[in-house]
């Protein structure tokens, strides 16, 4: 109608920041939203896994509130990012526990696609992910 503003106008700059973070992330459509999604940093690990996306990177963050379980890299800014996700009572993965349960070896990074190459070639067959996530303070020694 003349008169009408577009709906788009309606965005501030900070809604369309959030519109453009959210179409960086990898797999989005796919997710079934009521059930625990799973956060990688990479594609490939996003992609080795059921209902997760990929962020691309540990410092972006997502504009929608669901129910995610954040499975960063077994790096310094992954333990950095999965320590401030479990203070704030979001759920992050234990990569310590996870490694000493299936016996990795001292590597200086880990990620889902290192853990299933690892585990092929070696015979290793991997546990469900999904118990080694914990949002409680007193198990951010096993990040």
């Amino acid at each position: 109608m003349p008169g009408e503003q577009h709906p788009l106008l309606y965005f501030n700059s900070s809604s369309i920041s959030d519109i453009d973070n959210l179409s960086m992330v990898f797999n989005i459509l796919l997710v079934d939203p009521s059930k625990p999604i799973v956060v990688t940093e990479g594609p490939l690990d996003a992609f080795l896994l059921k209902n997760s996306i990929a962020i691309c990177g540990a410092n972006k963050s997502l504009v929608i509130p669901l129910n995610y379980y954040y499975l960063f890299d077994d790096d310094t800014t992954g333990k950095e990012k999965a320590i401030e996700k479990i203070s704030s009572k979001e759920y992050a993965f234990l990569w310590d526990k996870f490694k000493k349960d299936i016996g990795l070896p001292h590597k200086s990074k880990w990620d889902i696609n290192d853990v299933v190459n690892y585990c092929k070639e070696n015979n290793i067959k991997i546990p469900n992910v999904m118990n080694y996530f914990s949002n409680d303070y007193f198990d951010m020694m096993d990040i």
